[in-house]
């Protein structure tokens, strides 16, 4: 029969919860919606909580609609560095294992990825009605996928297909590059930029491109 699958989407501002119904034998598609009906959808402003935890506890005691649902798999992306199935958050104060959250509320298998990772996996079921393109390039089949996004932070991962051609998705840091300052001619706009961020962030500190282009960042330029 169908089996509970918690889904959850853990921002550095938001986290949003998820409930599906899935068949065990039903495949997922390319280019099409993953399988799986949804029971219940939650938004949370992580301000208002201490924990992740308490998010959790108060999704599947109230929130979800089915009193204390007990998923059989959790699959949590959070925006962090996930290791050994534990993550701190990049900017917000919270850390969370998979192995304690199984323990605690009874759900056998609880996986913890990187948010980005998971946009990763979840580009892939868009339709080419969903995509719109940048520019006239043709896409190529089997090729390297790359995945950006700006949030809280700013989020990067890659894809590469496999020897078979299924896409293994893997996360990356690479919003903690350098800001690296362009502009024609006489245009020192991104260099005045760079200087106010020096000085703003104790002037010794390097300046990473997640400073200018995130949520945060937002506020800086406008600055």
């Amino acid at each position: 029969g169908e089996k509970l699958v918690l889904s959850a989407d853990c921002g550095g501002t938001t986290t949003r919860l998820m409930l599906y119904r899935v068949a065990p034998n039903e495949a997922v598609v390319p280019k099409q919606p993953a399988p799986g009906a949804l029971v219940a959808e939650e938004k949370y402003p992580n301000i208002a909580f201490k924990s992740f935890e308490d998010i959790l506890h108060l999704f599947l005691t109230e929130d979800c609609g089915l009193p204390n649902a007990r998923p059989s798999v959790a699959v949590l992306a959070l925006a962090g560095v996930v290791m050994n199935n534990q993550c701190r958050f990049t900017n917000l104060d919270w850390h969370i294992s998979g192995h304690e959250l199984s323990s605690t509320f009874k759900i056998p298998k609880v996986e913890l990825i990187n948010d980005f990772v998971a946009q990763g996996y979840g580009m892939l079921t868009l339709g080419d009605d969903e995509v719109q393109k940048l520019n006239d390039a043709t896409p190529q089949v089997g090729a390297p996928i790359a995945c950006i996004g700006a949030g809280t932070g700013l989020g990067q991962c890659f894809l590469v297909p496999d020897s078979r051609g299924e896409y293994h998705c893997y996360p990356s840091e690479g919003a903690h590059g350098e800001f690296a300052p362009r502009g024609a001619g006489t245009d020192f706009t991104q260099i005045e930029l760079l200087k106010h961020l020096k000085v703003k962030l104790n002037g010794w500190n390097r300046i990473s491109v997640e400073r200018v282009v995130s949520g945060t960042g937002i506020c800086n330029v406008y600055e």
